[in-house]
This record gives C-alpha cells, structure tokens and sequence, in this order.
C-alpha cells in the first residue's frame, strides 16, 4: 500500500471519518465542479453556499498528513492568478493564500494543466518537515501525485520571478511546450494554516 493510500485508510479512523473520505473523493473527483466553485469563493472571500459549507469543514479536516524530510512540490498556474498577489511579498511579507491548493511533486505531468488564459507560471513550492497537507492519490491507477495544501497556507518568495527558456522548460517538463518561455517562481511554506497545525492527530510521513 502506498503512502497515498496508507492516508486515505487512515482518515476513516478519525471521528467523522466516513465524511472526511466522503469530502475527500468529491474534491478530487471536480463532482459538479465543487472543487472549483469552492475555491472560486474563497479567493473571493465569498459566502459558501449550503452544498459547500460540509465540504469545506471536511476538507479542512483533511489537512492532517505532515511530510518528514523537507519536500518539494510543483503547480503549474498562470501569471493572471499568482503573479499580481505575489508582488507585495517580494518585500519578505508572507502571502496568505486563501484557497487549497494541489500541488504534484512529479513535474512530468505539469503540462495537463496548463492555462487557457494568461502566460504559464511553474510554481516551485519548498515544504519543510511538518508541513501541513493531505494525499490525494489513493484511488489505484492515479498518476498526478497530487497534494493538497490547506486554505490559508502561508507563502515566502524565495527569489524574484524567471522565465525558464524553452530548453530549460522542456528539460523540466519533460516535454516541448512549443512557448519561447514560461515563467517560474521558487516558494517556501512559511505556515500551515492554524487549524491544521491544532489539529490533535497527524499523519507523518
């Protein structure tokens, strides 16, 4: 079994745990695209509708996985969603990113998500032990190696934005994106969201 799903069994051994996997599988799964509504209002600092609001206590209850040794994950994102907000932080102010974010630690699969608007931006995110997350490839049969990081996770910038030539994308990506250039940001966790890190059960890994 692996750690991925090692998590997954784990959750229903928690108090509710039957709605935490339940929560769980409907984010991963987009069903009725929850995942992106959900995370529309919270970048928008909107109400939660009724179908939401279980989901979302759930899915916070979720963030409970804490890697080990430092780890370092991956998101591919456009400039129009994280460049602007990223501005004030070149400064040494952390970024509160309002929404959960997934995040890969294999960049082979990085070009699936590709955006339809704005320029591409390769997120490099470093995560040091005990960072606050959970796994989400438990389902047999996924390769995105996703993890999720909690609302409210903080963000540093480890150096100002560059843009990765085509040679040095493709060598990233594994493939020929066919851009003369993508933009590329390095990252570091500042801190797990509060309700994550009071959380009394850890999964480590």
């Amino acid at each position: 079994m692996n750690v991925h799903a090692s998590f997954f069994e784990y959750l229903s051994n928690l108090p509710g745990g039957d709605e935490i996997q339940s929560a769980y599988r409907q984010y991963k799964a987009a069903d009725n695209a929850c995942a992106f509504k959900l995370n529309g209002c919270l970048k928008a600092g909107l109400s939660l509708e009724d179908d939401l609001v279980k989901l979302f206590a759930n899915l916070k209850r979720s963030i409970i996985a804490r890697n080990i040794e430092p780890l370092t994950l991956y998101r591919m994102t456009s400039d129009l969603e994280f460049i602007a907000p990223v501005l004030h932080i070149l400064y040494g102010l952390p970024l509160r990113y309002a929404a959960f974010m997934s995040a890969t630690a294999t960049t082979s699969n990085l070009t699936n998500f590709m955006p339809a608007h704005g320029e591409p931006l390769v997120l490099e995110i470093r995560c040091p032990p005990l960072t606050c997350m959970a796994l989400m490839e438990a389902k047999p049969g996924m390769s995105e190696d996703e993890y999720l990081l909690g609302c409210g996770t903080e963000f540093s910038v480890i150096e100002r934005p560059t843009r990765l030539q085509s040679a040095e994308a493709a060598a990233l990506l594994g493939i020929n994106t066919g851009l003369d250039a993508i933009q590329y940001l390095k990252l570091s966790i500042h801190s797990s969201p509060a309700y994550a890190k009071a959380n009394a059960q850890f999964f480590d890994f």
